[in-house]
């Protein structure tokens, strides 16, 4: 199974201070992390990180799958 969703897979670089998507968008791909760090937001935390993902780590699972 594992190789059936490498096969999927895609690149994406970010630059600081880019989206991946946006707290009211419904995201239809889930994220691994290969290098770097992701800091998740929302309207509510006020500029303090809700989630830090990096190296190894996943996200957008629940949306994928729900």
């Amino acid at each position: 199974m594992v190789w059936i969703i490498v096969r999927y897979l895609k690149k994406q670089q970010l630059e600081l201070g880019d989206y991946v998507y946006t707290q009211n968008e419904i995201s239809d791909n889930m994220y691994l992390i290969h290098s770097g760090y992701i800091k998740i937001f929302t309207e509510e935390t006020f500029g303090t990180a809700l989630y830090n993902y990096g190296p190894g780590d996943y996200f957008g699972s629940n949306e994928l799958f729900t």
